[in-house]
């Protein structure tokens, strides 16, 4: 019998859902890959490593910052604390930008 696999989108979902009571919706997922720079933008990630997983529930305002390696979630906050870490524009469905790109690699289902 054959299982397809979780994506590894869909297991960190899991496991902070298991851990937190999260809002109804599909987050957007983004991996650390330079803490060294985000640190110095905003206290919110001033314990990020390299390799946490910042989950955004844009319409609920919420944003997680997760650790894989441990299963932990490091920070949990209203998006509108950071706004000027996290400045999410919309230019269309299918384009969304986010101003912190050059610090997170965006995770793919």
């Amino acid at each position: 019998m054959f299982f397809p696999q979780k994506s590894e989108s869909q297991k960190i979902f899991e496991e902070v859902s298991s851990k937190a009571l999260l809002p109804k919706e599909l987050p957007t997922l983004f991996k650390m890959s330079d803490s060294r720079k985000i640190k110095e933008e905003s206290p919110f990630f001033a314990a990020a490593e390299d390799g946490d997983v910042l989950l955004v529930f844009a319409k609920s305002k919420l944003v997680i910052l997760y650790r894989p390696l441990d299963k932990k979630i490091v920070r949990m906050s209203p998006l509108g604390s950071q706004q000027e870490v996290m400045q999410e524009s919309h230019t269309s469905d299918s384009e969304k930008t986010i101003s912190t790109s050059t610090f997170f690699e965006k995770k793919q289902n």
